[in-house]
């Protein structure tokens, strides 16, 4: 893994359906290294899934992150056992034995239920319960999906970068309507394209800085501060509507030595009154009701438009 690496893989978490020659002019590369690249990377086991997910303005969603220590000594079996759950989306297990568990709702009625489950199942004693915060989505209009714009996502949830002939003979339409149906779709911000990968694979140092905003300070310049200024190490930020002077972000560092560097970086900007980095070994992403809710509409027997 190098630089390069890790810059493909910041922009496929932002867009995992961008074109080849999208990502190369993005990175100054040719179209060809930047296909040899992308492969690279999934054959290597980096990137697992190239997939995408209903927003907000499609599909009600509350999302709830539960952490903690745990007192399991079979953290494999325990991580599967959470996977069980329709609701977990990731578990990722990082230093000290802690796990952080997101799981996406249908509404808050089911919240304390999965915080339960997660609890007890992780055994987790002292658990920190957070609801982050969604994704922005530009507009306030609610999009309303039709069979065939669900029978196009359910042909790309296993590979968004599928490409629209091979869609088109698939679900046999035409690909003048897959690219039109699609690109209402990307428009509307129905779907967010992203891809699912190994931190484990990554090499380096992957980690959660939990940085804790100063009274006084706004957090949302301060996000647009490590955006502009962090951008070479970010790999996610998140905000919690239950902590709102609290940011996440996910960094990945060559090194010790250079985490140390950047959370030093951080600390002098003195928008934080404190940060604590938290080091993760592995994410394991699981499919949820999300996922089956597509496949579900795809097959409703009603006419297509």
């Amino acid at each position: 893994m190098d630089d390069v690496d890790i810059k493909i893989i910041q922009e496929l978490l932002s867009n995992s359906r961008m074109t080849y020659r999208e990502l190369a002019d993005r990175l100054d590369l040719s179209v060809n290294s930047a296909h040899k690249r992308v492969q690279s990377l999934v054959e290597q086991g980096v990137v697992q899934r190239f997939t995408l997910h209903l927003t907000p303005k499609v599909l009600p969603q509350v999302w709830v992150r539960v952490c903690g220590k745990s007192a399991t000594v079979l953290m494999d079996e325990t991580v599967e056992r959470l996977g069980a759950n329709q609701n977990t989306s990731m578990v990722a297990v990082s230093s000290g034995n802690m796990l952080h568990i997101l799981g996406v709702l249908r509404d808050y009625a089911e919240v304390n239920k999965f915080v339960n489950f997660a609890i007890k199942t992780g055994e987790i004693a002292d658990p920190d319960i957070r609801l982050p915060n969604p994704p922005h989505f530009q507009g306030t209009a609610e999009v309303s999906l039709t069979r065939t714009d669900y029978r196009i996502l359910a042909s790309l949830q296993e590979n968004c970068r599928k490409q629209i002939v091979d869609m088109a003979a698939e679900l046999c339409i035409s690909a003048k309507t897959v690219r039109r149906r699609l690109s209402g779709m990307e428009k509307g911000e129905a779907v967010h394209y992203r891809i699912n990968f190994d931190h484990a694979l990554l090499g380096g140092v992957f980690t959660l800085l939990d940085l804790y905003v100063n009274k006084g300070v706004d957090p949302q310049e301060v996000i647009a501060l490590i955006n502009r200024k962090y951008a070479k190490n970010l790999m996610g930020v998140r905000t919690f509507s239950t902590l709102p002077n609290e940011i996440t972000i996910d960094v990945w560092t060559r090194s010790l030595a250079e985490l140390k560097t950047l959370q030093d970086s951080l600390q002098r900007e003195g928008s934080f009154s404190r940060i604590v980095p938290i080091m993760v070994y592995h994410a394991t992403y699981f499919e949820t009701w999300r996922e089956q809710h597509v496949r579900d509409h795809a097959r409703y027997d009603r006419p297509n438009p």
